[in-house]
Protein backbone atom coordinates (compact mmCIF):
# COMPACT_ATOMS: atom_id res chain seq x y z
CA UNK A 1 0.00 0.00 0.00
CA UNK A 2 1.48 3.49 -0.83
CA UNK A 3 1.72 6.10 2.35
CA UNK A 4 3.57 8.94 2.20
CA UNK A 5 4.29 10.68 6.19
CA UNK A 6 1.95 13.60 5.87
CA UNK A 7 0.34 13.53 2.50
CA UNK A 8 -2.79 15.60 3.88
CA UNK A 9 -0.93 18.31 5.09
CA UNK A 10 -0.81 21.49 3.28
CA UNK A 11 -2.51 19.76 0.54
CA UNK A 12 -3.27 22.33 -2.41
CA UNK A 13 -5.87 20.91 -5.11
CA UNK A 14 -8.46 23.44 -4.15
CA UNK A 15 -11.14 24.30 -2.04
CA UNK A 16 -13.37 21.02 -2.78
CA UNK A 17 -11.18 18.73 -3.15
CA UNK A 18 -8.88 19.04 -0.54
CA UNK A 19 -12.13 19.33 1.74
CA UNK A 20 -12.98 15.36 0.21
CA UNK A 21 -9.46 14.48 0.55
CA UNK A 22 -8.72 15.32 4.09
CA UNK A 23 -11.78 14.10 5.11
CA UNK A 24 -11.12 10.51 4.20
CA UNK A 25 -9.76 8.25 6.98
CA UNK A 26 -7.06 6.69 5.13
CA UNK A 27 -5.25 5.54 8.45
CA UNK A 28 -8.56 3.43 9.21
CA UNK A 29 -8.45 2.20 5.76
CA UNK A 30 -4.84 1.34 5.75
CA UNK A 31 -5.25 -0.63 9.18
CA UNK A 32 -8.57 -2.36 7.77
CA UNK A 33 -6.57 -3.83 4.30
CA UNK A 34 -3.62 -4.57 6.66
CA UNK A 35 -6.20 -6.68 8.94
CA UNK A 36 -7.73 -8.37 5.87
CA UNK A 37 -4.03 -9.65 4.44
CA UNK A 38 -3.39 -10.87 7.98
CA UNK A 39 -6.10 -12.84 8.26
CA UNK A 40 -5.78 -14.71 4.39
CA UNK A 41 -1.97 -14.81 4.94
CA UNK A 42 -1.25 -12.26 2.34
CA UNK A 43 2.27 -9.88 3.00
CA UNK A 44 1.63 -6.31 3.85
CA UNK A 45 3.54 -4.09 2.72
CA UNK A 46 3.11 0.01 3.43
CA UNK A 47 5.70 1.56 0.60
CA UNK A 48 6.82 5.37 0.73
CA UNK A 49 5.85 6.71 -3.00
CA UNK A 50 7.40 9.75 -3.83
CA UNK A 51 7.95 10.54 -6.67
CA UNK A 52 6.88 7.17 -8.47
CA UNK A 53 4.50 9.12 -11.10
CA UNK A 54 7.13 11.73 -12.39
CA UNK A 55 9.78 9.41 -12.73
CA UNK A 56 10.11 6.98 -15.98
CA UNK A 57 9.82 3.75 -15.94
CA UNK A 58 10.55 3.08 -19.34
CA UNK A 59 13.56 5.19 -18.85
CA UNK A 60 14.84 3.96 -15.44
CA UNK A 61 14.80 7.11 -13.99
CA UNK A 62 15.80 6.64 -10.31
CA UNK A 63 13.06 7.42 -8.28
CA UNK A 64 14.41 9.60 -5.09
CA UNK A 65 12.90 9.55 -2.03
CA UNK A 66 11.58 12.99 -0.30
CA UNK A 67 12.92 14.85 2.24
CA UNK A 68 11.02 17.99 3.84
CA UNK A 69 14.79 19.07 4.80
CA UNK A 70 16.50 18.04 1.49
CA UNK A 71 14.59 20.99 -1.03
CA UNK A 72 16.88 19.24 -4.40
CA UNK A 73 14.87 19.38 -7.61
CA UNK A 74 15.07 16.81 -9.73
CA UNK A 75 14.61 16.50 -12.92
CA UNK A 76 12.75 13.37 -14.75
CA UNK A 77 13.37 12.16 -18.51
CA UNK A 78 9.40 11.56 -19.02
CA UNK A 79 6.17 13.62 -18.76
CA UNK A 80 2.63 13.06 -18.20
CA UNK A 81 1.06 14.21 -21.31
CA UNK A 82 -2.90 14.06 -20.22
CA UNK A 83 -4.76 12.83 -17.92
CA UNK A 84 -3.57 9.33 -17.35
CA UNK A 85 -0.64 8.82 -20.19
CA UNK A 86 2.72 9.31 -19.67
CA UNK A 87 5.40 9.84 -22.32
CA UNK A 88 8.83 8.44 -22.12
CA UNK A 89 11.61 10.33 -23.79
CA UNK A 90 12.01 7.92 -26.42
CA UNK A 91 8.17 9.24 -27.43
CA UNK A 92 6.83 5.71 -25.93
CA UNK A 93 3.10 6.20 -24.16
CA UNK A 94 1.70 4.22 -21.32
CA UNK A 95 -0.89 4.53 -18.81
CA UNK A 96 0.30 7.09 -15.89
CA UNK A 97 -1.21 4.94 -13.54
CA UNK A 98 1.30 1.70 -14.57
CA UNK A 99 4.58 4.09 -14.79
CA UNK A 100 3.67 4.67 -11.28
CA UNK A 101 2.90 0.93 -10.14
CA UNK A 102 5.73 -0.19 -11.67
CA UNK A 103 8.01 2.50 -9.83
CA UNK A 104 6.60 1.87 -6.49
CA UNK A 105 7.27 -2.02 -7.10
CA UNK A 106 11.23 -0.94 -8.23
CA UNK A 107 10.82 1.00 -4.92
CA UNK A 108 9.71 -1.48 -3.09
CA UNK A 109 12.32 -4.40 -4.26
CA UNK A 110 9.44 -6.70 -3.21
CA UNK A 111 9.91 -8.04 -6.37
CA UNK A 112 12.98 -8.54 -8.99
CA UNK A 113 12.16 -6.71 -11.91
CA UNK A 114 14.11 -7.92 -14.78
CA UNK A 115 16.01 -6.15 -17.37
CA UNK A 116 14.31 -7.32 -20.02
CA UNK A 117 10.86 -6.35 -19.07
CA UNK A 118 8.79 -4.98 -21.35
CA UNK A 119 5.92 -2.98 -21.75
CA UNK A 120 3.57 -3.03 -25.15
CA UNK A 121 1.88 0.31 -26.45
CA UNK A 122 -1.99 -1.41 -28.25
CA UNK A 123 -1.72 -0.10 -32.09
CA UNK A 124 -5.30 1.78 -32.92
CA UNK A 125 -6.85 -0.02 -35.59
CA UNK A 126 -9.64 2.65 -37.09
CA UNK A 127 -12.24 0.07 -38.54
CA UNK A 128 -14.27 1.21 -41.51
CA UNK A 129 -18.10 0.30 -41.97
CA UNK A 130 -19.45 -1.32 -44.87
CA UNK A 131 -21.70 0.39 -47.13
CA UNK A 132 -25.17 -1.66 -47.18
CA UNK A 133 -25.52 -3.69 -50.40
CA UNK A 134 -29.15 -3.62 -51.74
Amino acid sequence: VGYNVGWKQKSDMGKKNNQKFVQIPFHKLIVAIENKCIKEGIRFFKQEESYTSKASFLDKDPVPVWSKDERTHYHFSGKRMTRGLYQSKAGTCIHADINGALNTLQKSRVVELHENLKVKTPILLEVQKRKAVA
